[in-house]
């Protein structure tokens, strides 16, 4: 990270304008944990070039976290005046939906996500949000759209088997978390989730006996 934080910056001298190098340079920080000077980096990228999504995509995300939820929808009604049809905007406004317990607009925005996207990784994304308010029918339908869109999606594979998992239905999380593994064999997030189920099956096949 050392390196890429070097060469972002020799960039900066050199294109102080550049909105990519400020907004690669906003991820660099975030990953490294610094939230307020990627923030100050993807504002500059956001200043630097009117029609760039990426910037304004992750100080939504980053505000809606935050709690800052006039700033997020703001930054989300530029974003959608930018392109109304980006997918990637409809998944933060979600997000911020679902931050503000506005439920009935979570599951508008949410059937409209459904039906038009075609990102596997925004189809994952909105279907764990899903998932984490406990609308499992949905997260499902999402997942399974990620799937039909990149039939080797290892996260789509692991959130459906989560979902299962969740139900104490071991055996088919198993079976779907193999199938990812047979498509994904570089993937290391399996093998652990694989013992794991086994295992807790094991424990309430053994709870049943006694």
């Amino acid at each position: 990270m050392e390196l890429a934080r070097e060469y972002y910056a020799k960039g900066l001298v050199l294109n102080p304008m550049s909105a990519e190098l400020h907004n690669n340079l906003g991820g660099l920080l975030l990953r490294e944990g610094r939230r307020e000077a990627a923030k100050a980096e993807f504002e500059s990228a956001r200043r630097s070039d009117r029609f760039m999504l990426e910037p304004r995509l992750n100080l939504a995300k980053l505000w809606t976290e935050d709690g800052n939820f006039a700033q997020a929808e703001a930054v989300l009604q530029e974003s959608l005046r930018i392109d109304p049809k980006e997918e990637r905007v409809l998944l933060e406004a979600l997000r911020l939906s679902w931050s503000r317990q506005e439920k009935a607009q979570a599951m508008e925005i949410g059937k409209r996500l459904l039906a038009s996207a075609k990102s596997p990784w925004v189809l994952t994304q909105a279907g764990s949000l899903m998932a984490e308010r406990h609308f499992l029918e949905f997260a499902s339908s999402f997942f399974e759209k990620a799937l039909s869109e990149d039939p080797d999606c290892a996260d789509a594979y692991l959130e459906i088997g989560k979902l299962l998992g969740n139900r104490d239905q071991f055996n088919r999380a198993v079976t779907v978390w193999q199938e990812g593994v047979r498509r994904n064999p570089r993937d290391p997030r399996f093998v652990p989730l694989i013992r794991q189920a086994l295992e807790l099956k094991r424990q309430a096949e053994a709870a049943s006996r006694n």
